[in-house]
């Protein structure tokens, strides 16, 4: 079971300056199956809490990260999405078209150009149209 107290939202200064560097560590050291719990329940938690998530996902080291980075842009509350949306833009192209691999080669028949994009604005268009 995941311990989502590994964001801190008390304070806004204090995670910025110092817990945002903390909440990064502890989400590269959650377990797989702690992994695999914030997968599920990310959306459960308050809206702070998400647009945090969704801030330190941004750096999207490891492919994990992104891909629920990219579920947290497609699923999430537009404010939450616009957060999600910058850590997106900000990876490489050829990261970002992993992250979305696997949400989109499960989708529809519209999303088979996908690797023909040649923009992280075109990839989030395919993966969340109305966004």
């Amino acid at each position: 079971m995941i311990d989502f107290s590994f964001i801190d939202v008390t304070s806004v200064d204090y995670w910025y300056d110092e817990g945002y560097a903390q909440s990064q560590r502890a989400l590269r050291c959650l377990t797989e199956s702690e992994w695999e719990g914030l997968a599920r329940a990310w959306a459960s938690q308050p809206l702070e809490w998400q647009d945090r998530l969704a801030y330190i996902l941004g750096d999207g080291l490891e492919l994990r990260e992104s891909e629920l980075l990219v579920d947290v842009y497609v699923a999430g509350h537009p404010d939450v999405a616009m957060t999600a949306a910058e850590g997106l833009r900000s990876m490489s192209l050829e990261h970002l078209r992993m992250a979305v691999a696997r949400r989109l080669l499960s989708g529809s028949a519209a999303c088979r150009d996908w690797e023909h994009c040649a923009s992280a604005n075109e990839l989030l268009q395919l993966v969340a149209p109305n966004r």
